[in-house]
């Protein structure tokens, strides 16, 4: 599954790109990311806690950085085990940085997900929706982090249109040491919800257009 959000940081490009590859500093923005620790050059170990529904699970694995084309792109690759449930999660990833104007980058990241296992069972639609607010947390974070202020640009899946300058201010994420394992419910059921609301207006429409074509026989 290709997952991919855009969203803009208020700092240089260079500074952006230096805070991504400071391991304690950008796990401080991920939910959930406890546990780093250094094995070597470049590779960590780590843990990440999440709740997806009424499934918990603690995801214990590695993760590589690679910055050789910094500071215009950044690339990860993690991947993880839960014991509990049997889900295996692999991610690769990709942030592209673009100093669109002085002193405001536009980060387009890209993710290609693979679950396996009980973490699986959930649709790309709910998957992706939780995704998005969790791309906006972390981007209020990383301003927060390099500027004081949590007033970003609006995340957007990429390739979607330009809003223009639109930004929206969002609570800044709480210290690392304050903030609990990810709980994905609510972020699942919102998607559910969106999902939900799209069907049912499809089929109120239906409905109308067939009453008003009986309407004029």
């Amino acid at each position: 599954m290709i997952i991919e959000h855009e969203f803009v940081v208020a700092a240089p490009r260079e500074a952006v790109a230096a805070f991504f590859t400071d391991i304690d500093r950008v796990g401080s923005c991920v939910p959930g990311l406890e546990d780093v620790v250094r094995l070597e050059p470049d590779h960590y170990g780590a843990l990440l806690a999440v709740r997806m529904g009424p499934i918990r699970a603690a995801f214990s694995g590695t993760l590589h950085l690679d910055a050789g084309a910094a500071p215009a792109r950044l690339t990860a690759m993690g991947e993880g085990r839960d014991r509990a449930t049997g889900s295996v999660a692999t991610v690769r990833f990709t942030a592209d940085l673009v100093e669109h104007e002085p002193g405001r980058t536009r980060v387009t990241a890209s993710a290609d997900v693979a679950l396996r296992g009980r973490m699986a069972q959930y649709g790309t639609g709910v998957v992706r929706a939780a995704a998005g607010e969790l791309v906006r947390e972390f981007a209020a974070c990383t301003n927060a982090s390099l500027t004081g202020s949590t007033d970003v640009g609006t995340p957007q899946e990429a390739g979607s249109p330009q809003r223009g300058s639109a930004s929206t201010r969002v609570p800044a994420a709480a210290p690392a040491a304050a903030r609990r394992p990810t709980g994905l419910l609510t972020l699942l059921l919102r998607g559910m919800v969106r999902s939900a609301r799209r069907r049912l207006t499809a089929a109120v429409t239906a409905v109308r257009s067939v009453g008003s074509r009986g309407g004029r026989r």
